[in-house]
């Protein structure tokens, strides 16, 4: 069974076995990571999200274009298609997502940065205001159990963990 590995928090990798995974251009990259995080959306969404400024026909033909190109990309079917709306991680695929594996007590370990750091598209307002409110509500998470840890440290004196 293959296996993905993604990583959200910080500068977003892609990894497929040992091999680093790049997009041939920023709305591919945007469209998988979106996925990871959603599982399962539809393709008007997908439309309206990365291509709002476009007509329909165009929107559907660059959606279109983008899976075949993260397809082509893995040289499997990341994807798959239930019904001709629907688009979803294909559930034969062992997806890694670093976020989907938090818990207030690993958080320390996963957290390397702010959600999809340093990554934008041009022109893209609405992956843009997901992107922050998704870095907004995992950096809360964090700094929620940073806090809580902090605490914890301060009522038993432990110094040297509280300057780490």
């Amino acid at each position: 069974m293959d296996k993905i590995s993604v990583k959200l928090l910080g500068i977003p990798t892609v990894k497929y076995g040992n091999e680093e995974i790049y997009f041939p251009y920023k709305k591919a990259a945007g469209l998988f990571y979106y996925m990871c995080v959603c599982k399962r959306s539809s393709r008007e969404e997908l439309m309206n999200i990365f291509w709002v400024d476009s007509s329909e026909q165009s929107a559907r033909k660059n959606l279109r274009d983008a899976l075949y190109k993260i397809k082509k990309t893995f040289n499997f079917k990341v994807f798959i298609s239930p019904i001709k709306s629907i688009v979803e991680l294909n559930p034969s695929i062992i997806f890694n997502i670093d976020i989907d594996n938090i818990t207030s007590s690993n958080i320390f370990n996963i957290y390397n940065g702010d959600f999809l750091e340093g990554f934008s598209i041009k022109n893209c307002y609405d992956f843009e205001n997901w992107m922050l409110e998704n870095r907004d509500h995992y950096k809360s998470i964090y700094l929620k159990s940073v806090t809580k840890k902090l605490h914890e440290m301060v009522s038993i004196g432990d110094v040297k963990r509280i300057e780490s």
